[in-house]
C-alpha cells in the first residue's frame, strides 16, 4: 500500500474519533468518488431499486441533487429512502501476448475504465444510452420503435417474422422480467487517466442486461443483471477471470460483514448486529453467479441459458464455471494500486498474491479451510471460518479462468437477491433459501410462475321473501389441475380469498380509506391447516383453515365451480339494494411445498404449517378487467334464472335430492335430462347427467353428493346431487337403482318477452322523491346526480313532462339492462328545478305503457 493511503486512512480515523462516526456519503464525494454524468435509469418495480449509469456505474449512479438518500444508491425496500447498496460494478483480467492487463469498473475505488457505447464508436453519440422496455410495453410503442437502435449496437430482439431485420410493429424486443435495461460500453478510456499504470485498451466490448420481476416472492427482492463479454480487438484474451465487484452497505456503513457459500456460488453480506437505519432486523445482501463462463471440458455438456424468449444453448464438452474464489477488502483499502494486485484479488489470493492463511484471518479458520473462498464459514450456527469486527466492506465475487479467442462471447449473470429475516443472523438464511429458489428459477430458462389470475361469473334475483342477492360463481378448474415444480420450488394450489371492493382498486385502503373487506375464503381440505409466516414477534396466521373445498368432491375438477351467496353490503352491513353496484375481486392462493415445515407450536392433529420464507407464498394478481367484477342486483331480471328447483325423482327408493339451478339462461336447451349412478373400476360411486334429446352424456364421473357448490356448470344448469351418508341408519343413500330428471322446458329465450310483460308491472323509479341526492351519485356537490327507473323491458321509451303537460326530456333503451337513469336534465342541458314530474314509459314491443309520478327536491343552486 503506498504511503499515501495510508496517510489517508490515518486522517479518517483521526476526523472519525474527533467527531463521531462520519458520514460516507459526504466524504466519499471529496475523497474518493467522481460525479457520474450521462443517462441514468432506474431497474424499479419491485422490492429493489437501482440506478444504473450508461457508463457500467450501477447503484452509485444517481442524480445527487436531492442529497445522497434520495434514491442514488441501491434501496431494499424501494422508496423506504435506505440503501443495501453503494456501487457494484465488476473487475475483467488477462493476458494479452503475455503481457498482464485488467480493466474495469468500480466507483468507490475510483477505477472507471469503460465508457459510453460500443467499440469504435462515439461516447458522446445520444444513441449510447440506456434502453428501457416493461411488460406493458407493445409492438409500435416507444419502447419498441426505440430498441431499433439497441439493435444495432447488438441487443437480441425476437425475430417473429422470420427475416432477421428488427421490424417494432412486429417484432419484439427479447425482454426478460417485468422491466429490462440495456446498454453497451467498452474500455475505451484513455491508458493515461486509468486507475492502474501500465494498464491497456484491449478491445473489451460488454452488453449489461439488467432486468426485474414484478412479484412478491423470491423474484420480489431480486435484481438480475447479464454482462455479455465480446472481443472486439484483434488478438486472443487468455487467462480472463472476472469479477462481480460491491461496495455494500446495509444501513449504516460501518458495521458490515461478509461471507460466502461456496454451494450457492454467492458472496453475501450482512450486519454485525442491529443498524441503526435497519433497525433490529438488518437485511442480508447477497450476489450469486448464476451462469459463469463456457470453458472447454471434454465429456460434460454446458447450457448457456438465454431466457424463455430465445431458449437454451447446449454446448458439447463444454461446462459452465462458477463462483472460483471470493475476496475481499475493508474500507481503508481504497486500491488495488496496480494491475498485479487486482489480478491477485481475482484468484483468490493476497494483494501480493500470497495465500491468506485462515488461521490468522477472523475466527474459526482452520487449515483444512480453502483459502479461496474467505469467510466460508456459517455466521447462523457460529460454526466454521467466519469474519469479526463489522467495518465497510468491498466483495468481489471472482469467476475463470477462461480464453477468448477473436469475436468470441461469453456470458455471465449474476442476482442480487436482498433477504430479510428477524434478525441479522436470520436473514442470511432468508437470503440463501431465496437465493436457492432464484437459481432454481434460472436453471429452468425463467420458467416464471405466476399464478392464473381467478374470475367470477355472476347473477342475481330474489329469494323467497323477496330479498335481493347475489351468487358468485367461481370456476376453479384450471387451479386445482395446476402444479410448478423445478428444482427450486414446487408450488401448489390451496384456496381463494374473496374481497367486496369499494372501487376498482386492488388496493386494501384509498386515500386512508378502507378499500377492501374480505367476505369469503375457501380453502382445500388437504394436509395443510392453518398456514403461518415466521416474523419477529412470532408465528403469525396469515391463512386459517376453513376446509370447505372437499377434496373428493373436487376428485374430477373438470368444470367445478364454487358458489357464493351474497346477501348483504359487507361495508354497509345492509342488505343488498336493487340497482346499487357492487364489485367484488378474488385471488387465489399457491404455497411452496419446498419451503414449509409442521408448526411445533400447535398441536400435530391440525396439522398447522409456517414459512419463514414469505417468497414460499403466492397469490393471484388482480386484474382488473378479468378479476373484477360489478354486478348489479336486479340486471338480470329479465333473464330465466331458476334458483334451487327440484329434479323429478323417477326411480329408486333413496332419500338423495337434485337440484338444479339456471346459470346462463342463454345457454338452456330446453331439453330433458336424466341423472344416473353408477360405480367406477376402484368401486366410488359417482354420477352422471345425459341429455335425453340427444342420448349424449353431457357430464360424467361426478362424485360429489354433498349438496355443495362444487359441480360445473353445463348447457346454461348447475346440477347439484345429495345423498345421505352411506353409513347412514335414518336414511336411505342414492344406488345404482335411482334415477332423477330435469325439465328444462319453457326456460329458452324465446320466453323472455313474456317474462319483460310480467316484470313492466312493477317498473318504478328510485329515490322517489329525489330530495337533494342518491347514495349512488359518486359526489353531492353537484357533479352528478340521476333517478333509475326499474323493472324496464328490452326496448322502452320514456317522455318526461311538466304537470304542465310541456315535454322536456325523451329517454330511449335498447338493451338487456331492467334499469335506465335520468340525470335529471332537460333536453337543454339544464338541472330540472324543484317539483313534480310525469314520466310515461312505453314499451312498443310489449305493447305496454305506463305513467309514474316523480318528485324532484333540489340543493340550493
Amino acid at each position: 500500500m503506498k504511503p499515501i493511503i495510508t496517510f489517508l486512512f490515518c486522517i479518517a480515523v483521526l476526523i472519525s474519533t474527533a467527531l463521531g462516526q462520519s458520514d460516507k456519503y459526504e466524504k466519499s464525494a471529496t475523497l474518493h468518488k467522481s460525479k457520474v454524468i450521462g443517462d441514468v435509469k432506474y431497474l424499479q418495480g419491485n422490492q429493489l431499486s437501482l440506478p444504473f449509469a450508461n457508463n457500467g456505474v450501477i447503484a452509485d449512479a444517481g442524480d445527487d441533487l436531492e442529497g445522497p438518500l434520495h434514491g442514488r444508491y441501491g434501496e431494499y425496500p424501494a422508496g423506504s429512502d435506505i440503501h443495501f447498496l453503494f456501487s457494484s460494478g465488476f473487475l475483467v483480467s488477462g493476458v494479452i501476448d503475455g503481457e498482464l492487463w485488467a480493466s474495469g469498473v468500480a466507483s468507490a475505488s475510483r477505477v472507471q475504465d469503460y465508457i459510453e457505447g460500443p467499440v469504435g464508436g462515439d461516447r458522446n453519440d445520444p444513441f449510447a444510452k440506456i434502453y428501457q422496455v416493461k411488460s406493458e410495453d407493445g409492438p409500435g410503442s416507444e419502447a419498441y420503435l426505440d430498441w431499433a437502435d439497441a439493435v444495432k449496437q447488438g441487443a437480441d430482439f425476437v425475430d417473429l417474422d422470420g427475416d432477421r431485420i428488427y421490424n417494432p410493429d412486429i417484432d419484439k424486443p427479447d425482454l426478460l422480467g417485468d422491466q429490462m435495461l440495456w446498454f453497451a460500453i467498452n474500455d475505451g478510456v484513455e491508458v493515461g487517466i486509468r486507475a492502474w499504470p501500465g494498464a491497456r485498451i484491449v478491445g473489451m466490448e460488454i452488453h449489461v442486461t439488467a432486468w426485474a420481476y414484478a412479484a412478491g416472492s423470491s423474484l420480489g427482492s431480486t435484481a438480475f443483471i447479464r454482462f455479455r463479454l465480446i472481443n472486439k480487438g484483434t488478438r486472443p484474451l487468455e487467462d480472463i477471470y472476472f469479477t462481480s465487484w460491491h461496495d455494500p452497505d446495509l444501513g449504516s456503513y460501518t458495521d458490515d460483514l461478509v461471507g460466502c457459500d461456496t454451494l450457492l456460488n454467492a458472496g453475501y453480506t450482512y450486519n454485525e448486529g442491529p443498524d441503526e437505519r435497519y433497525g433490529q432486523n438488518p437485511p442480508c445482501f447477497l450476489v450469486d453467479i448464476l451462469q459463469g463462463p463456457v470453458v472447454a471440458s471434454p465429456g460434460d455438456t454446458a447450457r448457456r441459458v438465454l431466457g424463455p424468449n430465445l431458449g437454451v444453448e447446449v454446448i458439447p464438452n463444454h461446462k459452465v464455471l462458477g463462483m472460483s474464489s471470493f475476496t475481499t477488502l475493508s474500507h481503508y483499502y481504497y486500491g488495488p494500486d496496480t494491475a498485479d494486485e487486482i489480478r491477485c484479488l481475482m484468484q483468490g489470493l493476497g494483494q501480493q498474491c500470497d495465500i491468506v492463511n485462515p488461521l490468522y484471518w477472523g475466527i474459526g479458520g482452520t487449515a483444512q479451510d480453502n483459502p479461496l473462498f474467505r469467510f466460508s464459514g456459517d455466521p447462523v450456527s457460529g460454526t466454521g471460518w467466519r469474519q469479526t469486527g463489522g467495518d465497510d466492506q468491498r466483495m468481489h465475487v471472482n469467476t475463470g479462468p477462461f480464453r477468448m479467442d477473436v469475436g468470441d462471447v461469453q456470458d455471465i449473470v449474476t442476482a442480487f437477491v436482498v433477504g430479510r429475516g428477524n434478525d441479522e443472523l436470520e436473514s442470511i438464511n432468508v437470503a440463501k433459501e431465496l437465493d436457492r429458489k432464484v437459481q432454481g428459477f434460472f436453471d429452468s430458462n425463467f420458467n416464471r410462475f405466476e399464478p392464473p389470475s381467478a374470475k367470477f361469473i355472476s347473477r342475481s334475483g330474489k329469494d323467497e321473501s323477496g330479498n335481493h342477492f347475489i351468487d358468485l360463481l367461481l370456476p376453479v378448474e384450471s387451479h386445482l389441475t395446476l402444479r410448478r415444480q423445478n428444482s427450486g420450488f414446487d408450488y401448489r394450489f390451496e384456496g381463494f380469498v374473496v374481497k367486496q371492493f369499494h372501487s376498482n382498486v386492488p388496493a386494501d385502503s384509498v386515500n386512508e380509506v378502507e378499500n377492501s373487506k374480505i367476505i369469503a375464503r375457501f380453502d382445500l381440505d388437504n394436509e395443510i391447516g392453518n398456514f403461518y409466516v415466521d416474523r419477529k414477534q412470532g408465528r403469525v396466521l396469515i391463512y386459517p383453515a376453513v376446509n370447505n373445498m372437499d377434496s373428493t368432491a373436487l376428485a374430477n375438477p373438470e368444470g367445478a365451480s364454487l358458489h357464493l351467496r351474497v346477501t348483504h353490503d359487507a361495508f354497509t352491513g345492509l342488505p343488498v339494494q336493487l340497482g346499487n353496484p357492487y364489485t367484488f375481486g378474488v385471488t387465489a392462493f399457491y404455497i411452496d411445498h419446498n419451503g414449509i415445515s409442521q408448526n411445533e407450536n400447535t398441536p400435530a392433529v391440525r396439522n398447522d404449517w409456517f414459512t419463514a420464507y414469505p417468497g414460499d407464498i403466492l397469490t393471484s394478481k388482480f386484474i382488473p378487467e378479468v378479476s373484477f367484477i360489478e354486478v348489479v342486483p336486479g340486471a338480470g331480471e329479465n333473464a330465466h334464472f331458476v334458483f334451487d328447483r327440484e329434479a323429478e325423482h323417477s326411480a329408486g327408493h333413496s332419500d338423495g335430492l337434485v337440484l338444479w339451478d339456471v346459470v346462463f339462461p342463454e345457454q338452456v336447451t330446453g331439453h330433458d335430462y336424466e341423472v344416473t349412478f353408477d360405480q367406477d373400476k376402484q368401486s366410488r360411486f359417482f354420477w352422471h347427467v345425459t341429455d335425453l334429446s340427444t342420448q349424449a352424456v353431457v357430464l360424467d364421473h361426478q362424485y360429489s353428493q354433498s349438496g355443495g357448490y362444487n359441480f360445473p356448470i353445463v348447457n346454461g344448469i348447475m346440477v347439484r346431487v345429495f345423498s345421505p351418508p352411506a353409513d347412514s341408519v335414518a336414511a336411505t343413500p342414492n344406488s345404482i337403482e335411482d334415477v332423477f330428471i330435469i325439465r328444462t322446458g319453457g326456460l329458452t329465450s324465446e320466453q323472455t318477452l313474456t317474462l319483460q310483460a310480467e316484470n313492466f308491472e312493477a317498473a318504478n323509479v328510485f329515490p322517489n322523491p329525489y330530495f337533494a341526492h342518491n347514495s349512488l351519485e359518486s359526489s353531492r356537490f353537484g357533479e352528478e346526480q340521476f333517478v333509475t327507473f326499474t323493472h324496464l323491458p328490452n326496448h322502452v321509451r320514456i317522455r318526461i313532462y311538466r304537470l304542465s303537460g310541456i315535454r322536456i326530456r325523451t329517454l330511449e333503451k335498447n338493451n338487456d339492462s331492467p334499469f335506465l337513469r335520468w340525470d335529471l336534465l332537460t333536453k337543454n342541458n339544464k338541472f330540472v328545478a324543484s317539483g313534480i314530474y310525469l314520466a310515461h314509459i312505453e314499451a312498443p314491443e310489449l305493447g305496454l305503457q305506463k305513467t309514474l309520478k316523480v318528485a324532484v327536491v333540489q340543493r340550493r343552486m
